[in-house]
């Protein structure tokens, strides 16, 4: 059976590298290089850039995705994730869990939190309703905010698989306190979660171990 959802060429093509995902990676950049840590295992290989970029700042990345033809450090299937405890400093993956069944997700983070020391940072597509505020006043100066649209969750609609994507924030059964309350669960703290003003489909958690 072939896992691999996406094709290696999407990943390279202008229709996926729109103008705010290039954003999204300047961003998930600065989420990782915001806390001070040496060591990087990034899940989800994609085009490669925030491993190069990462590894042109002399940090210590590793990189592990299913897609031999991405040329990941290491092909492995993220559920049998081949590292030891404690292994790395920070473990990033984006856009990435909701590729695989909810409980599939859960257990993935349980096991990233073991081979983590410390932190791991993900985002997942968010499809709530939302309004995004933004100005620029004399003396306030710029303000930005992503803002959620009053609705009912019992009005949310149901997910349905894409052929890549088998659950979003914000879909029937996924509401996002949902998602927050299993990620306490596991044992993670939730440092922060926020959507990008300039792609709000893309939701970030910024976790860290509490045991």
């Amino acid at each position: 059976m072939n896992l691999v959802q996406v094709h290696h060429s999407q990943y390279f093509s202008l229709g996926y590298n729109y103008k705010s995902r290039w954003i999204g990676y300047y961003n998930q950049i600065k989420e990782i290089h915001n806390k001070e840590v040496k060591s990087i295992l990034e899940i989800g290989i994609g085009n490669g850039i925030i491993a190069t970029f990462l590894e042109n700042m002399n940090y210590n990345m590793v990189t592990v995705d299913i897609d031999k033809k991405l040329s990941p450090d290491i092909v492995s299937d993220i559920n049998y994730l081949p590292f030891k405890t404690d292994t790395f400093d920070l473990i990033a993956c984006f856009e990435v869990l909701e590729h695989l069944p909810y409980d599939q997700s859960i257990s993935i983070l349980k096991n990233m939190k073991n081979i983590s020391k410390k932190h791991v940072i993900i985002s997942i597509p968010d499809s709530t309703p939302f309004f995004r505020v933004g100005f620029i006043l004399p003396i306030i100066g710029k303000y930005e905010k992503v803002l959620p649209k009053f609705y009912r969750t019992n009005k949310l609609p149901k997910h349905k698989f894409d052929g890549e994507h088998y659950w979003e924030i914000g879909k029937k059964d996924y509401h996002l306190n949902k998602i927050v309350n299993d990620i306490k669960s596991i044992g993670f703290n939730i440092y922060s979660t926020y959507r990008m003003f300039e792609n709000p489909y893309h939701r970030y958690f910024s976790l860290f171990k509490t045991s």
